[in-house]
């Protein structure tokens, strides 16, 4: 009998894990920031360039700066230039100090300010002006001539220089650009690199605040050629973004590194930094864009007015906070000695002492008594900040790489190796180094420098081969750069790709993780690894170690069911087919998974497959050094979780072999033990020819049948089904053979009670789902009469020597061990001489041919009317081969158990072998 399949409980879909929503605001918060310092560096690049070549221009013109935003507002206010002092530009125009330069070339100050910057850089000695300008109220005209190049003078106070274009140019813009463009690399690879990180992102907002107020504090020349609206908005952005520089820097000091207390108290104070600030910014930036546009004009008035009230120092206040931020920072770092702190520390006490000096240096004034006041003045203010602050930008983005503070070493190894071997990358050097030789070639002094074809084939012919010879290097360089500055990546890419070498030949499955998350832990030293397994609902851990104390040794440690449940989105991605899947951390769990008292949260989930079949995932912490974990970091744990993938299912493979094995040699043993339930020797009444077998479906299955003599002149029948087949259902049929064999003799006279207790033993002694069917008959082999009680057992067939229709005797009950106290009655017939008996189970009555069509109670029927004049054994015989024909081959598909009974008037001489003929399958006999 084919048992009923015991439900099974699917898996639900994983809820799909919702991804982290980009953080718009905080891209456009960092464009907001860095596109005004963009400006001023891209304004000051091309005023060193136009200040190159400005022979002509008078400084002495510039009042009171060198074309600076100063200027640009002194024009806008008095619409025209003033002159400051005599003047030598241009020359026999009759200009005189305090003059009002109002026009040149018919073209208004008021209408473009830089005006006369355009006409005196542009123009070549000999030009002429036209200039108009007003003395004391009376607009007078005239006519000037632009004179030779000379040497620039630049007064400054008591201090006067003389220098050239070019180092005149240097020495204005050059310092600051390079400070404004080191500010603005760094704070946008720290922002966009770590913006989900709030410290980081602070940080990085930090130095473009600082990069704009450090740019803006040093006057840049010829501002007055610029468009107004893009000088007055920059320098209105910075006024603006100055107000949150003090905010910023609160919130990273307090808490980065380490958290200080001075830091927490800072920090719930923060709020009234941004409103003191942030009033006086916006009043600022409300004065510049007034100056400029006319609709803001009305609120000039409440800006001037805020900005004249009476207030403390704020300023001084503030650092003096910073300060003590940054010393709390320092004793911190002593008492717990990271590298990554002291670095920070250091750098940052070097920014912080440049602003202070230059804060309080510009108390002191250029023109005093002295000419060594003004030197000082000039150092401290200028040239001391400017120092300072490169070197400690420089020395910032050295402890970026080197100490990985911020976790961004392994974002410079991706740049340069991106750099390096890219393939774009060596298309715009391609591009770049075309268009060098091609000036380089049309302005130098060669024959062919006026052919434009000969320039163009030779710097293109050039540019080819210099690209192609880089692509050749560039490949060693970066592994020269990977040895010498980047060891444990070359390391870490050895040890792990080495790993599927070693977990190839463990066939244990314990070995295997234990092998794996020790190399892992010695490679890419992450705070905590675990490895869990899929049972058929559940993720569970499978192993666990982590790193603890200083050096960090592994230990072991367990994956709580709450741990899995707050990874239940990145383990949903992995089952959807993801090589991996990160898990949101932030700063504060990374920080609390170096606390050894509690377990560290994992960062990273890591598939295991063989083929498609997910094996199982491998989870990691943050690492002890504070990098996230790169793109290669990630691709090297994918090439070893291919390797582990293969090792686990060939271990899995291993384990099948060995529980197969096991399977076999029990399964042996039940073969063996269910042989020997069944009679060795058929009883031998007389006047009685009996035949009985069994072919089961498998080695072991779970039809039973008995025949034995519980009295003398009785002779039990017994046949059962149980449901399934295999192993278990073998050993129910023990259990019945040993309750009927033990209480059948006692009870001839009740067999539905012995069948009522046999039913109440199936009900409380297997699950629900297992049941069987049963026939038991009690013989009188004197006089031929049976008492039969039939459990829901196939109707044993009675073919009468004397009638043509058989008998079915189907008295009885329900299946048993289905119902509890089920009723059972007693059926009774008789056997007359010639009568023939047929008991079977129904893997007879239901065996299918290829077109899954049963043999049925009929089929059996028409095989026992064709053999009813045979003895038991050739009954026997017919009928399995009438079954055999017709299935034609097809596979069997449930045990088939057979008892025939035959009275004869003689004794009969029947035996108790039964051997299938040569087209059955093999078969089993009692």
């Amino acid at each position: 009998m084919n048992g009923a399949p015991a439900p099974s409980i699917s898996d639900a879909p994983a809820a799909r894990p919702q991804r982290p929503r980009p953080p718009t605001l905080r891209l456009l918060i960092l464009a907001l920031t860095a596109l005004p310092l963009i400006a001023h560096l891209a304004g000051s690049a091309w005023s060193l360039q136009a200040m190159r070549r400005w022979g002509n221009v008078d400084l002495s013109l510039n009042y009171p700066g060198w074309g600076d935003l100063n200027h640009l507002i002194a024009v806008r206010r008095s619409g025209g230039f003033l002159i400051d002092g005599d003047t030598s530009q241009p020359q026999g125009a009759g200009l005189q100090g305090q003059d009002l330069i109002t026009a040149v070339n018919g073209v208004t100050v008021a209408r473009r300010p830089g005006v006369l910057y355009e006409a005196m850089m542009h123009g070549r000695p000999g030009d002429t002006l036209t200039i108009e300008w007003s003395r004391e109220g009376r607009r007078m005209m005239g006519r000037g001539v632009l004179g030779p190049e000379t040497p620039t003078h630049v007064n400054m106070g008591l201090l006067t220089f003389q220098a050239g274009s070019g180092t005149l140019a240097w020495s204005l813009v050059g310092p600051p650009l390079l400070l404004g463009l080191l500010f603005l690399s760094l704070g946008l690879l720290v922002g966009l690199v770590r913006i989900r990180d709030d410290v980081a992102f602070s940080f990085g907002l930090f130095l473009l605040v600082l990069g704009l107020m450090y740019r803006s504090a040093f006057n840049t020349p010829l501002e007055i050629l610029w468009p107004a609206g893009l000088t007055f908005g920059t320098h209105a952005a910075t006024a603006l973004a100055s107000g949150f520089a003090f905010l910023l820097g609160i919130r990273v000091f307090a808490s980065f590194p380490l958290r200080t207390r001075i830091g927490a108290f800072a920090l719930k104070a923060q709020w009234w930094v941004l409103a003191a600030f942030g009033v006086l910014a916006v009043a600022r930036a409300v004065r510049l864009l007034a100056i400029e546009y006319e609709p803001l004009r009305p609120l000039l008035p409440a800006a001037q007015a805020i900005l004249r009230v009476p207030r403390p120092a704020i300023t001084p206040m503030l650092l003096t906070l910073l300060g003590l931020l940054l010393a709390a920072q320092w004793f911190a770092a002593r008492r717990h000695p990271t590298r990554r702190a002291r670095a920070f520390g250091v750098w940052m006490a070097v920014l912080f002492a440049a602003a202070v000096i230059g804060v309080v240096a510009d108390r002191i004034p250029w023109s005093g008594t002295s000419r060594t006041q003004a030197i000082v003045a000039l150092v401290l203010q200028v040239t001391v900040p400017i120092v300072l602050s490169i070197v400690s930008l420089l020395g910032l983005a050295h402890s970026i790489v080197a100490h990985r503070v911020f976790g961004l070493r392994v974002v410079v190894r991706r740049g340069l190796q991106h750099l390096l071997l890219s393939r774009g990358v060596l298309a715009v050097e391609f591009v770049a180094l075309f268009l060098v030789l091609l000036q380089v070639l049309r302005g130098g002094q060669f024959e062919f420098s006026d052919s434009v074809p000969a320039v163009a084939s030779l710097a293109l012919t050039s540019a080819g081969l210099l690209v192609v010879g880089l692509g050749r290097i560039n490949r060693p360089l970066m592994t020269t750069i990977d040895r010498r500055f980047f060891t444990e990546v070359c390391d870490a890419r050895r040890v792990l790709l080495g790993l599927g070498e070693q977990v190839a030949r463990l066939s244990d499955r314990g070995a295997v993780f234990e092998r794996a998350g020790e190399t892992v832990v010695s490679t890419l030293h992450p705070a905590r690894i675990a490895f869990l397994g899929r049972t058929s609902d559940a993720w569970t851990s499978a192993w666990c170690r982590e790193a603890r104390g200083r050096p960090p040794v592994a230990v072991q440690c367990g994956v709580t069911s709450e741990e899995v449940a707050r990874l239940a989105g990145p383990l949903a991605f992995v089952e959807q087919g993801r090589a991996w899947a990160e898990c949101l951390v932030t700063r504060e769990e990374v920080d609390a998974g170096r606390d050894i008292r509690a377990p560290a949260s994992f960062e990273l989930l890591i598939a295991l497959r063989s083929g498609e079949e997910l094996l199982g995932v491998m989870a990691l912490a943050a690492k002890l050094s504070e990098e996230p974990y790169s793109r290669e970091d990630k691709e090297l744990l994918q090439a070893v979780a291919v390797q582990l993938g293969l090792a686990l299912k060939n271990a899995e493979l291993v384990e099948v072999a060995k529980r197969e094995a096991r399977q076999a040699r029990d399964i042996e043993i039940a073969r063996r033990v269910q042989q020997s339930l069944f009679p060795q020797v058929l009883p031998q009444p007389p006047g009685w020819d009996l035949a009985a077998c069994c072919r089961p479906a498998r080695e072991v299955g779970g039809d039973y049948y008995d025949l034995f003599e519980p009295a003398p002149g009785m002779l039990a029948l017994a046949l059962g089904d149980v449901s399934g087949k295999g192993l278990g259902a073998s050993l129910l049929t023990a259990s019945l053979h040993s309750t009927l064999r033990g209480r059948l003799p006692a009870q001839l006279d009740d067999i539905a009670g012995l069948m009522s207790e046999v039913n109440e033993h199936l009900v409380q002694s297997t699950p629900a789902g297992i049941f069987a069917t049963l026939f038991v008959g009690l013989l009188d082999t004197a006089t031929g009469r049976l008492r039969y009680v039939n459990g829901g057992h196939p109707a044993p067939m009675l073919l009468r020597a004397v009638a043509s229709e058989p008998v079915l005797l189907s008295e009885g009950g329900p299946l048993v061990g289905i119902l509890p106290g089920a009723p059972f009655t007693v059926g009774e017939v008789a056997l007359a001489p010639g009568d023939m008996l047929l008991i079977y189970s129904d893997g007879l009555s239901e065996a299918m041919d290829a077109e899954q069509r049963m043999f049925e109670e009929s089929g059996v029927l028409r095989a026992l009317e064709a053999a009813r004049s045979l003895d038991a054994e050739p009954v026997l015989h017919a009928v399995l081969d009438a079954a055999d024909r017709f299935v034609a081959g097809s596979e069997q598909s449930d045990d088939i158990s057979l008892v025939v009974a035959r009275r004869t008037v003689a004794a009969p001489h029947g035996t108790d072998r039964c051997e299938p003929d040569s087209r059955a399958e093999p078969w089993q006999q009692g």
